[in-house]
């Protein structure tokens, strides 16, 4: 009998530590946002074509870059922090040190730079988010353009950048939808309403699509589809106005699908 008191502490103070764990795993994810980072560093994986050791180091540093600029979109005071200042840096130059960029996109390069930069509002500049329908827009043309910096340039760039760039302008919307309420910049819902704003997220899918196909890779072609598909389904099944958990972890989640589906392609085809 003398034992219950003990174990009844040793549980309380296990699940005390659990939680206190699952805090932490929580605030890497989300608030660091952690989750986008791996998330956007298997999309950019998608898209390049190393040896194995650039291809691991380009999803570190898209991870890096990704999460930074993400929490930078937010609060552009973060960059004042030596540490992620620091990080943001280390990031850039193993980038180029190890050719994982493509110096030979000087435009790309300078578009992508000058679009993260002017997005938040600061200071001195209220920032291209709060232009009206423009938020869609300056997002998925930065994505796309990452997309031209880790390809050597090729024929197939123009594709490449339209085939990543509505396949992302589809992703943004379930965060337009889940934020009407709050935002009062002019979205996409707020002017066309939730359902036709799931319509364009579908067109723009397809379109996404069309760009896919002209690619000659079945492989490819049949992870890019799939992964298509599976978004339309995120996009418009869910009621993103009502659930942050569709809105935010699965939309983002999506990101991850033409990677994962193409090692799946790859496994079995081999």
């Amino acid at each position: 009998m003398s034992n219950i008191p003990q174990k009844k502490h040793q549980q309380t103070l296990m699940l005390y530590f659990y939680r206190r764990k699952m805090k932490v795993f929580h605030q890497l994810l989300f608030k660091y946002k952690l989750w986008v980072g791996l998330n956007a560093a298997c999309f950019f994986s998608f898209f390049y074509s190393g040896t194995m050791l650039q291809s691991l180091l380009l999803f570190l540093v898209m991870v890096a870059l990704v999460s930074t600029l993400y929490r930078f979109a937010t609060d552009p005071s973060v960059l004042l922090s030596p540490t992620t200042f620091m990080l943001l840096a280390a990031a850039v130059f193993v980038g180029f040190y190890f050719k994982l960029f493509s110096v030979e996109q000087p435009t790309a390069i300078f578009a992508c730079a000058v679009l993260a930069l002017s997005y938040p509002k600061t200071t001195f500049f209220q920032g291209l988010r709060r232009i009206p329908l423009l938020k869609n827009v300056v997002i998925a043309a930065c994505w796309a353009g990452i997309v031209l910096i880790i390809q050597i340039p090729s024929a197939s760039g123009f594709n490449l950048f339209w085939q990543s760039f509505w396949f992302i302008f589809a992703l943004i919307l379930p965060f337009d939808i889940r934020d009407m309420q709050e935002d009062h910049i002019l979205t996409i819902p707020r002017l066309l309403g939730i359902q036709w704003a799931k319509v364009t997220g579908v067109c723009a899918l397809l379109l996404s699509l069309w760009h896919a196909a002209k690619q000659p890779d079945e492989t490819y072609l049949w992870a890019w589809s799939l992964s298509c598909v599976i978004t339309m389904l995120v996009l418009v099944l869910p009621n993103h106005d009502k659930s942050r958990y569709s809105a935010t972890y699965l939309a983002e989640a999506c990101l991850s699908l033409p990677m994962i589906l193409l090692l799946i392609f790859q496994f079995f085809s081999a």
